[in-house]
């Protein structure tokens, strides 16, 4: 393992590998050099590999595997006697032809699982909404058994009471706003939303 990082050495305690600081002389040693690197200036250059060659047995050949998106290996390289280059244009010349069939299937579930996800995202906008509604009843609810009997006992006349009390206050504020947004007129539109919020169906008012 060799890296300019200096990163080399524990990537190859963890992979029981060697870590080596002599570039040249390393790849002077080796029969197969792959590179991933992908950042900065190609790691292996003409000058670099051709020391190398220098030092390498007389008819040793050298695969140079390349597999950085952005190129670690100088496309010179390929060019050096007794070097064979393989990069990611050598890998893909070599793979069958992706089948219209195919390509087309694979978009199309890229543009289902966008939909999804847009979806999703577009139902989370009301999230504080729906929470703040919960928390709004959950006070009301809470106030109400405040009110109830210590010991539990809650005669029917009584159940039902609370019952209605705590309806009238959950229909109080979308009342009042009801007959506000009549006066102001946009009845149709409130009784719209009224019946998206709350499922219910209203008869239009003849």
């Amino acid at each position: 393992m060799w890296s300019a990082s200096g990163r080399a050495a524990d990537f190859a305690e963890r992979h029981g590998a060697t870590e080596v600081s002599d570039l040249v002389r390393a790849v002077a040693d080796a029969d197969l050099v792959v590179t991933c690197r992908g950042t900065g200036p190609a790691v292996l250059d003409v000058a670099t590999v051709t020391a190398a060659l220098d030092a390498r047995p007389a008819g040793a050949d050298l695969v140079v595997v390349d597999l950085a998106l952005n190129r670690d290996v100088e496309p010179a390289v390929g060019e050096l006697p007794g070097v064979r280059l393989v990069d990611l244009a050598t890998v893909r010349e070599h793979v069958p032809p992706t089948t219209a069939a195919e390509v087309e299937r694979a978009r199309e579930l890229v543009d289902r699982g966008v939909e999804r996800l847009a979806a999703d995202l577009a139902g989370r906008a009301v999230d504080q909404a729906v929470v703040a509604l919960r928390r709004r009843v959950e006070a009301a609810v809470a106030e109400e058994i405040e009110r109830l009997p210590a010991d539990g006992a809650l005669p029917v006349e009584d159940a039902a009471r609370a019952l209605r009390r705590l309806a009238a206050r959950l229909l109080h504020t979308p009342t009042v706003h009801a007959r506000s947004a009549a006066r102001e007129g946009r009845a149709v539109e409130h009784v719209r939303a009224l019946e998206q919020v709350l499922g219910v169906s209203v008869p239009e008012h003849r």
